[in-house]
This record gives C-alpha cells, sequence and structure tokens, in this order.
C-alpha cells in the first residue's frame, strides 16, 4: 500500500510528507506508522467507540481510496495501490 492519507476535519493541522492532516493529533500518532490497510482496518475497529468503513472509491484498476470516519467530524481517507 502507497502511504498517503488525506484527512478533513477542523481540529487541528498537520503536515506529514505531502499530506496535510486536520485531525486530532493522537488520531495522526495512531496512523501515521500504518504500513497496509489491514492494519488500518485493525486500528478502526479497535477504536471505542469503532470507526466505521465508509467507502471504498476505485480511482482505477490498482487504487482505490478507503474512507473511515473516526467521528462525525473526522474521517481519514486511505489512498492504497
Amino acid at each position: 500500500m502507497k502511504r498517503k492519507f488525506v484527512v478533513e476535519s477542523h481540529v487541528a493541522s498537520r503536515q506529514l510528507g505531502n499530506s496535510i492532516f486536520t485531525v486530532a493529533n493522537d488520531i495522526i500518532n495512531e496512523v501515521s506508522s500504518f504500513q497496509t490497510l489491514e492494519q488500518a482496518m485493525l486500528w478502526a475497529l479497535a477504536r471505542k467507540p469503532p470507526a466505521t468503513l465508509k467507502n471504498v472509491v476505485t480511482q482505477d484498476e490498482f487504487t482505490h481510496d478507503v474512507v473511515i470516519e473516526v467521528s462525525t467530524a473526522e474521517f481519514l481517507v486511505f489512498d492504497t495501490t
């Protein structure tokens, strides 16, 4: 999985690589080390309350955006290749 995270929220902003994060720092710290989509999904299910898989957007035959709702105001989008 190519690591590229795009996050939309109104909590805080932080740049990591070429991506800008707008999400609580604790969530950034938790997801920034993920190397696989499996890690992201296990993390989402382990949260209390669990984060929810909202959508998988097919960009092409190799690339998908996986949208996870962390809270009503926070979403993570994992760009996977």
